[in-house]
């Protein structure tokens, strides 16, 4: 018996607070790395900002003591400001270049643990208003971050030529005023992203309430649907399982009464059921062949080599649309005797499309091929004398010609014709002279080859078809045919 925690029943009703449980999760999950990613650009914020001040600090001072250690950290502290704008750039361009944003954010200073977070959020929300508002101050910014990039430039270029002092003084009032104009930037960035982390707070809050409230309405209603229901779909599923099993007698009753053969398996070949046409012609019961391999009852050879034919019951197993019909073939029964059989073999599908096994069908054409054989021995053979006739000699002959062209082999015909035949049928009747005609043709079949070939073409006429055979032993087997 199964627990009450994994029966059909309890996981039906459990599955819509699942589904709350989930999205609430999913919910969370979200708000967390929302908030996450806005702490990251208040951080980035801080650091951008320091940056920006200790770059106009040491600029300022390199302006003052001409020191290239100035200058060197006026670049190292403007590259935090230029790396996230980087970034910046690369976030709004399209195609998107991930590996630039990355490297922008790192070299501007930021957490590798926060900058994937930091790329969602800004190509995620990018465009709305209170996220489109705060980019486009950090936009004013990174362009007042590159003409102070270009006032250091110029301003060391003058002091490496050497320049009066007096030439510097416009290239700093040019730096106070960028700083200046950077100051309400920052402040405004920073008072943006605190709104943004508000606001973005109070609607996930209100979201999250809502969705509890309307989940929970809705696990409710679908709970109590479910439960209204079940007692109708079992009523309905043990009425499908009488109408299946009454369907099933049907089925064998039917199988029962035809004349071919029908064997079926499970999904792993083995057989499950034999009808009694199968039965008699495998000489195989049901029970002696319930659980055996499919192989093992069917046996199939071909008829030529008796060599096993492939029964492909792999192959169908795993396809549902496969068929594997068996012409020309012969069963070998149970005792090990044989029956000429045609056969065909079938996946079984359940109504998902999933194979569950195999059914061979298969009948006993034993008359019939031996019928087909006859009538093709008779259409090829002379009747009285049972050697070939006419027509399937000049078959023969012809396929000669042609190998003869195409494999430079040689062969001989000979024509033989029996001198004063008809005296015999005259004097001593048609019966003497068809004995007559039988023993000329036994003793004319002695003396040739296994490979060639002696027609009747005639009444007392002959043909024989030398196979490899160069003119003069033909003409020393027709000396001893004469």
């Amino acid at each position: 018996m199964k627990p009450p925690f994994l029966s059909a029943k309890f996981l039906r009703i459990s599955l819509p607070f699942a589904v709350i449980l989930l999205v609430m999760l999913v919910l969370s999950i979200v708000c967390m790395e929302i908030l996450s990613a806005a702490r990251a650009y208040v951080g980035g914020e801080g650091l951008w900002s320091k940056a920006q001040k200790d770059a106009v600090a040491h600029l300022t001072r390199y302006a003052r003591t001409r020191d290239a250690d100035d200058y060197r950290h006026f670049r190292d502290a403007l590259g935090v400001p230029l790396g996230d704008r980087t970034a910046r750039t690369a976030m709004q361009t399209e195609p998107f270049d991930r590996r630039s944003a990355i490297e922008g954010l790192i070299r501007g200073g930021n957490h590798p643990d926060d900058v994937n977070r930091m790329i969602w959020l800004f190509r995620t929300f990018g465009e709305l208003d209170l996220m489109a508002r705060a980019i486009a101050v950090w936009t004013a910014g990174d362009e007042k971050i590159v003409q102070l990039d270009d006032v250091g430039s110029r301003l060391d270029a003058h002091i490496r030529s050497g320049a009066a002092p007096a030439l510097l003084l416009p290239l700093l009032d040019d730096i106070d005023r960028l700083n200046r104009e950077l100051r309400p930037l920052e402040d405004e960035f920073s008072a943006r992203l605190g709104a943004i982390s508000r606001q973005v707070t109070l609607a996930l809050l209100l979201l999250l309430t809502a969705m509890t409230a309307t989940l929970l309405g809705a696990a409710m209603f679908v709970s109590h649907r479910m439960l209204r229901r079940t007692e109708t779909a079992e009523a309905a599923l043990r009425e499908s399982e009488a109408s299946m099993q009454a369907e099933q007698e049907r089925a064998h009753v039917t199988l029962g009464s035809i004349h071919d053969g029908v064997i079926s398996t499970d999904a792993r070949g083995c057989v499950k059921y034999v009808n009694p046409a199968a039965a008699k012609i495998t000489g195989w019961t049901l029970e002696a062949a319930l659980g055996a391999p499919l192989h093992k009852v069917f046996r199939v050879v071909d008829e030529d080599d008796g060599e096993p034919v492939a029964t492909a019951v792999a192959r169908l197993l795993s396809d549902p649309r496969a068929s594997a019909p068996i012409r020309d073939a012969v069963l070998v029964r149970s005792d090990d005797s044989r029956v000429a059989t045609d056969a065909s073999l079938a996946p079984m599908c359940d109504p998902q499309g999933a194979v569950i096994g195999v059914v061979a069908a298969f009948r006993d054409v034993s008359q019939e091929r031996e019928l087909s054989m006859r009538l093709q021995h008779q259409a090829t053979h002379d009747a009285l004398t049972g050697l070939v006739n006419r027509r399937e000699f000049e078959n023969r002959v012809r396929a000669a010609l042609e190998e003869t062209a195409a494999k430079q082999r040689q062969f001989s015909v000979l024509y033989v014709d029996l001198d004063q035949f008809k005296i015999v049928n005259d004097t001593s009747g048609h019966p003497a002279g068809d004995q007559l005609i039988c023993q000329i043709s036994e003793l004319m079949s002695g003396a040739l080859r296994g490979s060639d070939t002696l027609a009747r073409l005639g009444g007392d006429e002959f043909g024989v078809l030398l196979v490899d055979c160069p003119l003069a032993p033909a003409l020393a087997i027709a000396e001893k045919l004469r």
